[in-house]
């Protein structure tokens, strides 16, 4: 019988962690399970596959070609940080700007589509009060560790596409856009409104606020020290 294999996308600083909740599963057994940070890697992985191939992209930028993903064959699934309710780029940066009460984690099939896909799994926690994006960001990463833990008995049953949850994606897909637009504060910006957008987008040493006056465009020069630099929800400070 050709070996299944399960293919997991991802950065190398979240693959251990998740090889070995992959490895640890009863169904998992005869399957091969690999993880590869690139698109070059996975494209070598299915060139090496003499069996069904199945994708978990988690909280990975890589955009998959749609003649990769028409190579897995059992399907393509990606985890990644907000819920259904904030679909499309940098969610958790309009969700604190809008000062929303929930946040969570999404699973859903891939397509050649940005956040398109049949949804198979959500998960949701209560954002904390005033919180910003750093914070926002780790709580976020817990949130999809804990979607794919609970969906892995899925991934690894190849007799089967994972179920769809019933949920659909809720209001408009932001784009780059919307967030530049977020990230362009207005001249006579108030306290409250510079305070919901230093903290959706304005914190960190890759921060994005800017103003315009007199024609001219400013930068934050932001330098703050207090908070940890945080890539991906993990620490690397």
């Amino acid at each position: 019988m050709d070996q299944p294999t399960l293919i997991i996308l991802t950065e190398t600083m979240f693959q251990p962690a998740l090889l070995h909740a992959a490895l640890g599963e009863e169904g998992v057994a005869g399957h091969r399970v690999e993880a590869v940070d690139t698109l070059d890697g996975l494209v070598a992985v299915l060139d090496q596959s003499d069996g069904p191939a199945r994708l978990a992209a988690f909280c990975t930028g890589i955009i998959v070609p749609t003649a990769v993903l028409n190579r897995v064959d059992a399907g393509a699934y990606n985890f990644h940080p907000g819920p259904p309710e904030y679909p499309g780029l940098f969610p958790s940066c309009f969700a604190i700007y809008e000062e929303a009460a929930m946040f969570g984690a999404t699973a859903h099939a891939m397509t050649d589509k940005i956040d398109e896909g049949e949804i198979v799994g959500v998960e949701h926690f209560t954002i904390p009060e005033y919180p910003n994006r750093m914070t926002l960001d780790k709580m976020t990463l817990e949130c999809v560790h804990q979607l794919y833990q609970r969906l892995l008995p899925d991934l690894v049953d190849f007799e089967k596409p994972v179920a769809p949850s019933g949920d659909t994606w809720l209001g408009r897909s932001r784009t780059t856009k919307d967030f530049n637009a977020l990230c362009q504060l207005p001249g006579n910006v108030s306290a409250d409104e510079f305070d919901r957008r230093y903290r959706a987008v304005g914190e960190g040493p890759n921060h994005a606020l800017t103003v315009t006056l007199f024609g001219q465009r400013f930068k934050l020069d932001n330098s703050r020290t207090d908070e940890d630099v945080v890539r991906g929800g993990v620490s690397t400070s």
